[in-house]
């Protein structure tokens, strides 16, 4: 409990939730809560992060031209 408040000191309560609901409404267990979390939150962040990489429009092209 320790590591993730200090791993995750603004959410760690959100995510203890969610993982426990997802357990009783999947039927699943795990090991590691502590290691799923950090996976989910991971897998959270990356997510983020490809969201900033897509194509934007920055006005450049002139009249006349296209893609």
């Amino acid at each position: 409990m320790e590591t993730l408040k200090s791993d995750f000191p603004a959410d760690y309560q959100s995510m203890i939730e969610h993982l426990s609901e997802y357990m009783a409404y999947t039927g699943k267990t795990y090991k590691n809560h502590l290691a799923t979390m950090e996976c989910w939150k991971r897998a959270d962040m990356k997510k983020e992060q490809e969201k900033g990489k897509g194509y934007s429009y920055n006005g450049s092209f002139k009249e006349g031209e296209s893609l």
